[in-house]
């Protein structure tokens, strides 16, 4: 059989096998991890398609108090994913989109592995590890981060199904100039999934140069055109994300620990030593092919081919980012962007690399065993015993894998009867809050800790499943209450209604709130209502206080609470010095209200953008709205358009003057996706046909292979 053909066969064999062992992804359930932060998304995306719109920008209302989720994050995924749940349900097309991405990404490490310059076998053998892996982080490109047990990283896959195309690609495009096109569009949707993997890429291209410094002046012009391309591409993610993130929260628990500064190269060596990058609890037989791989590239760096030198420059850049900046702090600081990713990731690239080099120790096993038998009589016999017995080696890798996924089965099917039984008490409840008017509901915070399970999923991350509006699950957005969620005290009402939550789900016998009505008992839970609402009136309290988006939970949490013993007041906050400043006397000072503020009739739509009230006030007053301040909220009094203020604590507020008035406001989408996208095309377009030359002979140092 062609080494080609039967690579073929080897590689979609282990696509089967992975699906057969992942089936249970297919299941819909609770998660109790970041799933339902993108379930939650998907869902939002899909309501938006069946309302007739292409949900490129929206106001996302349930979580943190509400935010433009997709104008703040790589969106691409949950475009895609929703699009799909308008026909099958979001929750399938969830669990759907992750089941492929995760079962079929053997091929993506095949074909980015021969791009990179590995022959059929040393790819092939790539992806059958691929499924294998196991990290001490969990954090990685393995099976672990996408399991029920696991991170939930979905939108992670999305990148982790490109990345091996885009590194590939364009290393195949360095080295011979093929392919200019395809590495454009590879390096582009790699953003477009996920920003963090897509950075990874962008800082690699360039190094690749280095591979092969004689050439600099083909390759340095090639590499360019590729980050030129791709960024034009991506700019209708990117440009938005970047024109408004002064709007959103820079969290003061990201700026700290592993997540910013990763692991430190004491603490990564030792991984490395123990081969818990790729066998974490386990012999590390896929650490030791890896080593093999590595010490072959670099041994024959001269001879090896230039796909050997540009493979040993992702491990490098890899294990850079990983280790983090004890000790490459300098270092890292001369790399734009590295501020803002959490470097603790970088392991998912950094197992690509080891992956790809573990396909090249296999071969090479292999190939010594092939050749140690074959001046022998029964050479081909004792040869084919012997890849046979290379195979062997993966037996420990692949008995820890099933005994993860079984486990991993075991808890889904658990959560499933939790979610019957339960799980259906608790949506009970959530259907009386529907009834009387809704509003945010709290069933306790993951930081602070829940107040209700179902299962084993704690309540605020049930809830997200649910897709309510809900305080609780903290610090997954930039919503600018994020900080202030994780901050609160979960057992002060006054907390939570300042917060705009106005109905509390907990376990049935917890200590009552003081002053919280019990509204229903079902089964082990019990709903109780606060005076949180969505609209209320009151009087601007000045002088503004002055925040930034770093420091927000500190400045506004006293805020907050001040406020909170004067009812009837908002206390005027400046945003980063861009929020609208307050009109001249329409603040006050003191304790005690100077005007009487109501809200009448009123429309909240939140998930659609709007809100609309009648308000009567007797003096200068205000129409306070508890959903976070933004600047794409605009508004209007009496058809007149009107400044929308924040007021503490995170919230927006429109003054009105004495009388009644109609006040309406609309969220306003960045308008720009489209023609950015037109433009996009054009940049592909312009990028590949800079890129084309003719088709040469590859010579021996252009395209040789490790």
């Amino acid at each position: 059989m062609k080494a080609p053909r039967a690579t073929s066969w080897c590689v979609m064999t282990v696509v089967v096998a992975s699906a057969i062992g992942h089936r249970h992804l297919l299941r819909v359930v609770s998660w109790p991890n970041d799933l339902g932060l993108h379930e939650t998304m998907v869902s939002w995306a899909s309501s938006r398609f069946q309302h007739g719109e292409v949900p490129f920008d929206g106001w996302m209302s349930t979580l943190s108090g509400g935010l433009p989720q997709f104008h703040h994050y790589q969106s691409l995924p949950h475009l895609l994913t929703g699009w799909l749940g308008a026909a099958i349900g979001p929750g399938h097309a969830v669990h759907v989109t992750l089941w492929l991405l995760v079962c079929t990404w053997p091929v993506a490490v095949y074909l980015g592995g021969r791009a990179m310059g590995l022959d059929p076998w040393a790819a092939a053998a790539s992806a059958v590890v691929a499924p294998l892996i196991r990290s001490a982080t969990g954090y990685g490109f393995e099976s672990f981060s996408y399991l029920w047990l696991g991170n939930g990283l979905w939108s992670q896959a999305w990148g982790m199904w490109t990345a091996p195309l885009a590194l590939g690609w364009s290393a195949r495009l360095l080295r011979t100039g093929e392919g200019g096109a395809r590495a454009v569009i590879a390096v582009a949707l790699t953003l477009a999934f996920h920003l963090p993997t897509g950075w990874f890429v962008l800082v690699v291209i360039p190094l690749l140069v280095l591979a092969e410094p004689s050439r600099w002046r083909t390759t340095a012009p090639r590499a360019a055109l590729v980050l030129v391309g791709a960024a034009v591409a991506s700019l209708w993610v990117t440009l938005p994300f970047l024109a408004d993130r002064w709007a959103g929260n820079a969290s003061s628990f990201n700026s700290q620990g592993s997540f910013a500064d990763s692991f430190g190269w004491r603490r990564v060596l030792g991984w490395v030593l123990a081969g818990d990058l790729l066998d974490a609890g386990r012999i590390p037989i896929l650490s030791a092919l890896a080593a093999v791989g590595l010490y072959l590239v670099i041994s024959r760096w001269r001879t090896g081919g230039i796909g050997a030198r540009q493979l040993v420059v992702v491990f490098a850049a890899s294990l850079v980012l990983f280790i983090g900046r004890d000790p490459f702090g300098l270092l890292l600081a001369l790399i734009p962007g590295s501020s803002q990713v959490f470097l603790h990731r970088y392991v998912a690239t950094l197992q690509l690399a080891l992956v790809w080099l573990s396909g090249l120790g296999c071969q090479h096993l292999a190939r010594w065993c092939a050749g140690h038998f074959a001046a022998t009589r029964l050479g081909p016999v004792r040869a084919a015993a012997a890849c046979v017995a290379v195979g062997v080696l993966l037996v420990p890798a692949l008995r820890s894998s099933h005994r993860l996924l079984e486990q991993d089965r075991s808890w889904v099917q658990a959560q499933a009867v939790a979610d019957r039984t339960v799980g259906r008490d608790a949506e009970a409840l959530l259907a009386i809050a529907e009834r009387r008017g809704g509003g945010r509901v709290w069933a306790g915070s993951v930081n602070a800790g829940p107040a209700m399970w179902i299962g084993s999923v704690s309540g605020p991350i049930w809830l997200a499943h649910q897709h309510a509006d809900a305080m609780g699950f903290s610090l997954r957005v930039s919503a600018l209450a994020a900080d202030l969620e994780a901050s609160v005290d979960p057992h002060a009402r006054a907390d939570l209604e300042a917060l705009g939550v106005r109905y509390v789900l907990s376990a049935k016998g917890a200590s009552p709130m003081p002053g919280a009505k019990l509204l229903a008992v079902k089964g082990d839970f019990e709903l109780r209502e606060l005076g949180g609402r969505y609209l209320s009136g009151a009087v601007l309290q000045g002088p503004a206080l002055e925040v930034d988006n770093t420091s927000l939970a500190a400045t506004l949490l006293p805020a907050m609470r001040a406020g909170a013993s004067t009812p009837g007041r908002a206390q005027v906050v400046v945003m980063d010095g861009r929020s609208p400043a307050v009109p001249d006397g329409t603040t006050t000072a003191g304790s005690a209200p100077t005007a009487a503020v109501q809200v009448r009739d009123h429309e909240v739509d939140l998930e659609g953008g709007h809100v609309a009230a009648d308000v009567t006030s007797t003096g200068r007053g205000a129409l306070v709205v508890r959903a976070n301040w933004h600047p794409r909220w605009q508004a209007t009094v009496d058809g007149k358009p009107a400044k929308v203020l924040m007021v503490a604590p995170t919230f927006m507020a429109v003054a009105v003057p004495p009388g009644t008035h109609h006040v309406e406001l609309r969220y306003q989408p960045w308008r720009w996706t489209p023609a950015l996208l037109v433009l996009g095309c054009v940049g592909v377009g312009a990028a590949a046909w800079c890129l084309r030359r003719p088709r040469q002979r590859r010579t021996s140092r252009e395209g040789g292979t490790p």
